[in-house]
């Protein structure tokens, strides 16, 4: 559900043409603070990283690989709120 609110205004939060572009991103991160969405700033970049997530979180739904695929995910829900957390 949360990736689904927050695709709602990718272009606009997530995007270079949005409110932010990734360079005042990477300005206003914490020492230590990483995001995996700061290496795309179009919107089809961000949907192909939110379109990951998406995957990732069925196929923990479904048991799929689990340990594996909890980790993948954990790894894109830390990236995306690093990236949102500007």
């Amino acid at each position: 559900m949360d990736l689904a609110d927050r695709a709602v205004f990718l272009h606009a939060h997530y995007t270079d043409a949005g409110m932010f572009t990734r360079a005042e991103a990477a300005r206003e991160q914490a020492v230590g603070q990483w995001s995996l969405h700061l290496m795309a700033g179009t919107s089809t970049g961000q949907g192909i990283l939110f379109a990951i997530a998406a995957l990732l979180a069925v196929a923990l739904l479904l048991g799929w690989r689990a340990r594996w695929v909890s980790i993948a995910s954990f790894v894109m829900l830390v990236s995306l709120q690093a990236h949102a957390d500007r």
